[in-house]
Formats: C-alpha cells, sequence, structure tokens
C-alpha cells in the first residue's frame, strides 16, 4: 500500500469494546499497533483460556475474544472500579465487566494484554475519558504507550 509504515491504533469505548475485539478476531495478526479498550463493557474472562468456552454462538462465554489478541500488537484495558454504569447494569446479567478490574485472571491473558486502574482518575464516572480531567490523563498516557508521529500519509 502507499504507507508501509502506517501505525493503525483504535480504541472502544463501553460496548464499543465489543466492536473492536470483533474486529481485531476478524483481521490478520498485528495489523493494528494498539488498541485501546476504555471502560470495557465485556466480561472480564474474555482473554481467558477458552477450556471453557461452550458455545461461540453465545456472547460472554469465557475465552470469548482471546484471539482479538492477534490482531494487535497490543491491548490496553483501562478500568474503574467504581463506575457506576457496569457496577449497576453487568450484575442484571450475572456477570462481572472487564471495565470494573481488569481480566479475572491476568496470569491466563495473552501476554500483549495489558490493563490499567484509572480509578483514580475516572472514579464512577463511566463517560470521564470523554471529561477534561479524566481524558487529560488517558491522553497523558497514550502518548507515552504510543509514542511517535501520527500524522497521516501524503
Amino acid at each position: 500500500v502507499g504507507c508501509p509504515d502506517m501505525r493503525i491504533d483504535i480504541a472502544g469505548h463501553s460496548m464499543g469494546a465489543r466492536v473492536v475485539l470483533t474486529a481485531l478476531k476478524q483481521l490478520p495478526p498485528g495489523v493494528i499497533e494498539n488498541a485501546y479498550l476504555l471502560n470495557p463493557a465485556v466480561d472480564w474472562d474474555v482473554f481467558e483460556d477458552s477450556k471453557d468456552y461452550a458455545d461461540p454462538e453465545i456472547p460472554g462465554n469465557r475465552g470469548e475474544f482471546r484471539d482479538s489478541a492477534k490482531g494487535a500488537k497490543n491491548i490496553y484495558i483501562f478500568h474503574s472500579s467504581l463506575d457506576e454504569v457496569l457496577l449497576d447494569l453487568f450484575p442484571l446479567y450475572g456477570r462481572t465487566a472487564l471495565g470494573l478490574g481488569g481480566p479475572q485472571d491476568p496470569k491466563q491473558v495473552p501476554a500483549n494484554v495489558h490493563s490499567y486502574d484509572f480509578t483514580a482518575q475516572w472514579r464512577e464516572q463511566h463517560m470521564a475519558v470523554f471529561g477534561p480531567q479524566g481524558g487529560a490523563a488517558f491522553f497523558s498516557l497514550y502518548r507515552t504507550l504510543s509514542p511517535g508521529d501520527r500524522a497521516c500519509c501524503p
């Protein structure tokens, strides 16, 4: 293509994390440089070993997005244990959200999946990443995780 060194980063907030992870499952390995999952509204065990993965047609199975890790060089999860939306809605389905505390068992997730606790910055606000303080904290870390020129190819 015209930009062989072009780096692509993608992000998904809340249910948008499901969109990002679904896309990553379908891409060739490493097409995406970095994927950012902000307050992801997916189960906390979606990256774990899929031995208990019963039915791929039912969302929310353990290991549902383990293969998504192949589509990006890095996946960064940003979570807040006080997120009111995830605290109130996810338990209705008998589940715990990845956006509340990161992966259930961090030892089982692929090595390129990284988790950051943003409880101090985002507190209970599900949309804090879009606010001035929460957004500033995220983008400050983003610049260190994803350094380099972000200009488009001519």
